[in-house]
């Protein structure tokens, strides 16, 4: 299957990719480059492969919505900025799912947040699979995405009954290609993408890489 190309879109809609990209990690010479002996992603939310987060955050529950489920993240993490510069635009991808995850700062001029990065992420993962995508899949991976997504259903079943049949109605949704991977491991960092303008003032938006782990 040839890749497809990819472009920013102005919504938060998740751009389809080919399911076997594999991230690039090179930046464009007309874009800023990340530092190479740090990563520009807040501490908190940096991958480190021989530990975890200080926190626990599964990307199948809203990050606003704690009163429905009981999982709820600390208001002083949800504000800290999820990147050491002030980036307004991030791009997220993550080797399981065959699409980018756009995110967009909320508030002009601050960057983007943790809350923006979650919330933005949760909405993502929620949307429905394309048609383009379910006329291509092959019987196994149809087969594949439904057990995953009556898993699922089940473990919102325990939190919520609502959001359980909501899920369950709805079928498969982009979350159910990580087949109940749904904590957050971290981020690091794949580089600036092109410029879009010759603006010198212009800052292109930021690729990061999504690390989950079974919950």
């Amino acid at each position: 299957m040839s890749k497809k190309t990819v472009r920013w879109s102005g919504s938060n809609e998740c751009i389809p990719i080919s399911p076997i990209y594999s991230p690039a990690s090179s930046s464009s010479s007309s874009s800023p480059s990340p530092p190479q002996s740090d990563s520009i992603v807040s501490e908190r939310l940096r991958f480190k492969a021989n530990s975890v987060p200080d926190f626990v955050y599964d990307l199948l529950y809203d990050p606003t919505e704690g009163h429905m489920t009981g999982i709820r993240l600390d208001k002083e993490l949800l504000d800290q900025p999820a990147t050491k510069l002030s980036i307004p635009e991030l791009r997220v991808e993550c080797s399981r799912v065959p699409y980018i995850m756009p995110v967009r700062e909320s508030r002009a001029g601050e960057g983007v947040s943790v809350r923006d990065l979650f919330e933005q992420l949760h909405r993502s993962l929620q949307k429905s699979i394309t048609p383009e995508f379910w006329k291509q899949a092959s019987l196994e991976v149809e087969k594949g995405l439904s057990q995953a997504c009556k898993r699922r259903c089940d473990k919102l079943l325990e939190r919520n009954i609502a959001l359980a049949v909501e899920a369950e109605s709805a079928g498969p949704r982009r979350i159910d290609f990580i087949e109940g991977f749904t904590i957050f491991a971290g981020l690091d960092d794949l580089g600036y993408e092109e410029k879009k303008s010759k603006d010198p003032d212009e800052i292109p938006a930021y690729k990061l890489r999504l690390h989950v782990r079974q919950g």
